[in-house]
């Protein structure tokens, strides 16, 4: 179950973070290419993004939030898969 557990972990994680690292990358892309004011989702140590037009040019953040969602992602997924997984053994 352990097992189970650990790798629902990992994908979980791994999915959902390189999810929001191409969504980040692709948001990054369409704002400057649309002359977009500085904005930013999350704040403080939640920033999951942040965008910064600045006179010299621009700057892409992708904060420690990114990769608090994406633990909270597989932690999920590890319940899931945990709770999934014990209720097919049961019927065997």
């Amino acid at each position: 179950m352990l097992r189970i557990a650990a790798v629902s972990f990992v994908f979980g994680s791994l999915a959902v973070g390189l999810l929001l690292l191409c969504s980040a990358f692709g948001l990054a892309i369409i704002a400057d290419v649309r002359g977009w004011e500085s904005f930013g989702i999350g704040s403080g140590v939640l920033t999951i993004f942040d965008y910064k037009r600045t006179p010299e040019g621009t700057e892409t953040v992708i904060g420690t939030g990114a990769i608090l969602v994406a633990l909270l992602a597989g932690t999920l997924h590890a319940i899931a898969g945990t709770v999934l997984w014990t209720r097919t053994a049961r019927r065997r």
